[in-house]
C-alpha cells in the first residue's frame, strides 16, 4: 500500500486567546490538571455552545466578527461558572504573592502565611492553574531572570544567581535548560530570536 503526503492549500488561520493563569477555570469552571498539555475541543468544554462559537467563527465574514463572536461566547461562560469566582480569590491571593515575590519564595511560606496545609495548596493549584504552586514559582521566577538578562548589556550570572535566588550557578543553567531547551549563553547569542516565544509563555 502506497501513502502520498498531502500539504494543505490556500490559507490557514488560528483565532487565539491568551488566558491569564486562572483565567481558563474562571470562565470554563474544569479542573484544569485534566486538560493540561492537551488539546480540547471546545464542544466537550462547553456542550452545544462550543459547537456554535465555532460555527459562527468558520461563517463570520472578517476577522473582527470572529473577535466579537469569541467575547460574547466567553462572557456568556463565564456568567454560568460566576459562582466559582469566590473560591477562586483564595488561589488569586497565593498566585499575586508569588508574582510579588518574583518566585523567589518558598512553598512552606505560602502555607504558614495562609495556614494551609500543603496538600490543600496543591490540589487547589492543580485544579484552577494546571500546574502545583512549586511549577508556577519556578516559571515565574525564570520570567524574572529573562526581564533581567533582557535589560542589561553585561550579565553576571552570580549576580542573577544571588537576584533571583537560585541555588548556585548550576542550579539557574540547568532549569534555564529545562524551560527554553537551551543554555542561557546560547540563548543570548539568539536573544531577539527568542524574545516573542519566552514572553508568551512565561508572561503573567
Amino acid at each position: 500500500m502506497e501513502c502520498t503526503k498531502r500539504q494543505a492549500s490556500g490559507v490557514v488561520k488560528c483565532l487565539c486567546v491568551l488566558f491569564r493563569s486562572y483565567g481558563v477555570f474562571n470562565i470554563f469552571g474544569y479542573p484544569q490538571i485534566e486538560i493540561r498539555d492537551k488539546a480540547v475541543d471546545l464542544d466537550l468544554l462547553c456542550g452545544s455552545d462550543g459547537k456554535d462559537i465555532i460555527e459562527q467563527i468558520i461563517l463570520a465574514k472578517d476577522d473582527m466578527a470572529r473577535i466579537i463572536f469569541m467575547d460574547k461566547f466567553l462572557l456568556r461562560q463565564y456568567k454560568k461558572t460566576e459562582k466559582k469566582k469566590a473560591e477562586n480569590n483564595a488561589v488569586r491571593e497565593h498566585l499575586n504573592l508569588i508574582m510579588r515575590e518574583k518566585g523567589c519564595i518558598k512553598i512552606k511560606d505560602i502555607c504558614t502565611k495562609f495556614d494551609l496545609n500543603i496538600k490543600t495548596l496543591e490540589r487547589n493549584f492543580k485544579e484552577k492553574i494546571g500546574l502545583t504552586p512549586k511549577e508556577f514559582s519556578r516559571i515565574i521566577r525564570l520570567n524574572h531572570l529573562y526581564k533581567l538578562i533582557n535589560t542589561k548589556n553585561e550579565i553576571d550570572w552570580l549576580d542573577m544567581v544571588y537576584e533571583c535566588n537560585y541555588y548556585d550557578q548550576a542550579h539557574l543553567i540547568n532549569e534555564f535548560k529545562e524551560f527554553t531547551k537551551m543554555p542561557p549563553d546560547e540563548f543570548l547569542k539568539n536573544i531577539n530570536n527568542h524574545m516573542i516565544h519566552v514572553n508568551r509563555i512565561y508572561s503573567f
